[in-house]
């Protein structure tokens, strides 16, 4: 017998209520190592070709072809974050999320055999479509599994693998420089790049399906398999688990995920602020991190071993600084952490610019003291959007809005490294970079500033009302 909308509300309100009584325990963890690793997955696949672009020497590319190089991948994310997005929303995030580690992995490997920079960008632009959607997907997967006191936390822990697959390819792009050559080296690190295919046939089998999801598509039975799995587990390991509290407000019933929804009068605002806020972080720190080592060498004057090195420890402060976040997040909530973020690049862009345009600073040291502290600001904001960002919408939507933030951080990414390109083609040097990170930093606050949602220790059903 078919199950009305009605009961296919309550039934959804009843499993939200289980699922937020349900502790942190050894079930979330093993869920966060398998969202974790694709993470780090993507990350690799992402920044790998600030690598490659300063290893290949036949492809005879310029800065402002290397611009559009990076740019094609950001040309593809912006699509798969839409296409996976609603997908996610119709056939589950769980298939979108393995789709999105298949196509990235297939196409890694594709990349490796390309012949000049026209195949490596068509290639790089088919393998955006997973690169961009798996973040915002495994964001939205994990924290509606979460409780809310503990989704600030652990939505931030997940991503500290992020990072770690930012520092694995500058790591891997020294040895194997070392090792085998220039040439050889940026196959090999798009054949690694390949790997993720393997774990995505293991996450098919071992990863489970989000209960809230379930539940408002009327699989009813799934979705209390998941949950009753969880409970069995904290009971397992000693958790007391409270009586389930039912939301204020029924659960509305099931409806088709549309793009006017995002502008109805209840969400237009939230919509505006993960655009704006995904746009102004990740033109920063996106072509930052992509165009560092070629910004250490050509306007820096370093060695190409030395630029992998400083990026290698820079990836590690991100590291460092997203572990920290994990630990702090809920202390004050999301907002006064984004807008300090802001500030922090604000400050160190237009101290970097005032370097270099004005007081006839130049090398490698404004790079390294002012940029790379900009771009940590920056990164204070991006450890935090893929826990906020699915908190502002309820789960019909969730996967669907989440995405549409992620391809304006993909438009922010094509836009970026091609203006940086033709500033450093034409030689006007590193000031005008600096002072356009820090007017977009500016932009990011004015905005957070003014339309920011404060999402702290409160359910997800009733922060989307």
């Amino acid at each position: 017998m078919p199950v009305s909308q009605t009961d296919s509300g309550a039934n959804a309100a009843a499993i939200a209520a289980r699922v937020e009584r349900i502790p942190v325990i050894s079930y979330h963890n093993r869920l966060m190592g398998v969202l974790g690793l694709g993470m780090l997955f993507d990350a690799f696949d992402v920044y790998v070709i600030g690598v490659v672009m300063i290893t290949i020497t036949s492809f005879h590319m310029s800065d402002a072809q290397m611009g559009y190089l990076v740019s094609a991948s950001y040309l593809g994310q912006l699509f798969g974050a839409l296409l996976f997005g609603y997908l996610a929303e119709i056939y589950g995030r769980k298939a979108s999320f393995i789709a999105c580690m298949a196509t990235f992995s297939i196409l890694s490997v594709c990349a490796s055999f390309s012949w000049n920079i026209e195949s490596l960008s068509i290639i790089r632009i088919v393998q955006g479509l997973g690169i961009g959607a798996l973040p915002p997907v495994a964001g939205v997967l994990f924290s509606e599994f979460l409780t809310a006191k503990a989704r600030g936390k652990m939505g931030v822990l997940f991503q500290t693998l992020y990072p770690v697959g930012a520092m694995i390819s500058p790591l891997l792009g020294k040895w194997f420089f070392d090792w085998f050559g220039p040439e050889t080296a940026w196959h090999l690190l798009f054949l690694v790049g390949g790997l993720p295919i393997f774990f995505a046939i293991y996450a098919w089998f071992r990863m489970p399906e989000s209960p809230r999801w379930l539940a408002e598509q009327g699989r009813q039975a799934e979705a209390e398999a998941v949950v009753a799995a969880m409970e069995q587990t904290a009971i397992k390991e000693g958790k007391t688990l409270p009586p389930p509290v039912a939301a204020e407000t029924p659960i509305a019933a099931k409806s088709n995920t549309t793009m006017s929804e995002l502008f109805s009068a209840q969400y237009a605002r939230r919509t505006v602020l993960i655009w704006v806020q995904s746009f102004t972080a990740f033109f920063i720190v996106n072509v930052f991190t992509t165009f560092l080592p070629r910004l250490l060498t050509t306007v820096g004057g370093l060695s190409r071993d030395d630029a992998l090195t400083i990026q290698f420890w820079f990836t590690v402060v991100q590291l460092a600084t997203v572990l920290t976040m994990a630990f702090i997040w809920d202390r004050h909530g999301r907002l006064p952490w984004f807008k300090s973020g802001y500030l922090v690049a604000f400050i160190g862009g237009a101290a970097a610019w005032v370097c270099y345009s004005f007081l006839g600073i130049t090398g490698w040291m404004p790079i390294v003291f002012l940029g790379i502290p900009m771009v940590l600001g920056v990164y204070i904001i991006v450890g935090g959007v893929y826990v906020y960002h699915p908190e502002l919408y309820p789960t019909r939507m969730r996967s669907w809005a989440t995405g549409t933030g992620r391809a304006w951080r993909c438009i922010a990414s094509m836009i970026a490294p091609i203006v940086v390109g033709q500033i450093l083609s034409a030689q006007l040097g590193a000031g005008p970079v600096f002072a356009m990170f820090a007017g977009v930093a500016l932009i990011g606050f004015i905005v957070m500033s003014i339309l920011g949602i404060e999402t702290k220790g409160t359910a997800l059903e009733k922060l989307a009302r």
